[in-house]
């Protein structure tokens, strides 16, 4: 009855990454990084670089805010990380 706040409870009480889907299933073929350059971006960078359920799947890592170079050295280093260190294109 209470789902969302339920499952908001779960999420933030775990360590774990969590996916949330929807009940029919569709393959996935390519997923988002949302980063800022902090710590727990790099984090999701890599956790995502050393899981084998990411393998094979298009990636793109995104940064919302000024386009600087800075920024985008951010995003590139993580662009690499990925590419180096799990093959992942984007």
């Amino acid at each position: 009855m209470h789902l969302g706040s339920n499952l908001e409870r779960v999420v933030r009480a775990t360590h774990k990454p969590v996916l949330v889907a929807a009940r029919a299933f569709k393959p996935i073929q390519r997923f988002l990084i949302a980063y800022d350059g902090g710590a727990s971006a790099m984090k999701a960078i890599e956790h995502v670089a050393a899981s084998p359920a990411f393998k094979g799947l298009a990636c793109r890592v995104l940064s919302v805010g000024a386009d600087t170079a800075g920024v985008r050295q951010q995003l590139d280093e993580a662009a690499t990380k990925l590419r180096d260190k799990a093959g992942y294109v984007g």
